[in-house]
């Protein structure tokens, strides 16, 4: 499993009638997996893989800076375009399409490391996976803009509308946080969760062309599920629901940090929650023995964009 990624034995473990079966590859690293993908876009992929060994300028949420050991783990982003919609029925549509392509993103990659042999996975919203209480995966998910929309030459506006979307993933497959050797390297981590890889859970190193090839196969599985089944899996698989978690907003103008009860994620991908009262948390296991919302306090819709959010207890 040394060794740089193998096209070939990918392309063999494949099951899918298209996702992967168009693939760019970078053996010897690239910028961005991300900026790469937007260009695939613009040149009129329609739905590509941009794979690298390694990146210059990997990029995670919330603009922070992704790095990873050449040639360990899976860093990955689809470019996928969307149906022509009919410019008349709006953009409901192309929103429902994102937010498919979105809840698909998480589960293919959760099913596929359980498939290998990882212990549950879970997804910390809104784009972080967590296996054994440290991350092990990080998404980044991103509207592309189309010229004139659909990708045409006519520079008069079409009647019909197309977007396209770039879904990033980075996964920690073959590197080794538990190694000593590694504790100098800027490693990807999350707020409160460190980070772990595939390798560190098993105790061995895996194959990335196998673990990708089943990616894209629960990919493809789930992006043409109707969507209230892909909606109720996706919000099974966050684990953060139920729980009393620290909301931190990135406009400081907004206000500061506050605790609130989880309560549900919408059909949008917003999480929904509402303030509570700390008087009542347990200093010994910070969870609260019942939930007192402030008064006055209503359901606040949240944008994963505009905040950061830690549990108290997971």
């Amino acid at each position: 499993m040394e060794g740089r990624f193998n096209e070939k034995e990918f392309t063999e473990k494949l099951t899918t009638k298209e996702m992967g079966k168009e693939v760019e590859f970078y053996p010897d690293g690239c910028g961005s997996t991300m900026d790469e993908a937007r260009k695939g876009l613009k040149a009129g992929a329609k739905q590509k893989l941009f794979l690298a060994e390694y990146q210059t300028n990997g990029r995670g949420s919330y603009a922070r800076k992704w790095d990873n050991a050449f040639g360990k783990d899976i860093l990955c982003t689809v470019a996928v375009r969307s149906p022509q919609v009919p410019r008349e029925k709006g953009l409901e549509p192309l929103e429902r399409w994102f937010n498919t392509i979105r809840f698909a993103v998480p589960i293919a990659v959760i099913e596929g490391l359980m498939e290998i042999g990882c212990p549950p996975c879970w997804m910390k919203w809104p784009n972080d996976i967590i296996c054994e209480g440290k991350k092990i995966c990080g998404i980044l998910v991103e509207v592309v803009p189309l010229e004139n929309e659909c990708g045409s030459d006519d520079k008069t506006e079409s009647e019909e509308m197309c977007w396209g979307l770039a879904a990033g993933f980075g996964i920690n497959v073959n590197s080794s946080f538990a190694e000593e050797a590694k504790a100098q390297l800027s490693m990807p981590t999350s707020p409160i969760y460190k980070a772990v890889s595939v390798k560190d859970i098993l105790g061995h190193e895996v194959s990335r062309e196998i673990l990708l090839a089943k990616i894209c196969d629960k990919w493809e599985k789930w992006a043409n599920e109707p969507f209230d089944v892909l909606f109720e899996r996706y919000s099974q698989m966050n684990k953060l629901i139920g729980q009393i978690a620290n909301v931190f907003p990135k406009n400081l103008e907004a206000g500061g940090e506050f605790p609130a009860h989880v309560l549900r994620i919408s059909p949008k991908g917003t999480l929904i929650v509402r303030k509570v009262k700390l008087d009542h948390l347990d200093s010994a296991t910070s969870k609260q023995k019942e939930i007192r919302y402030e008064e006055d306090s209503e359901e606040m819709e949240l944008v994963g964009e505009e905040v950061s959010i830690r549990s108290f207890s997971i």
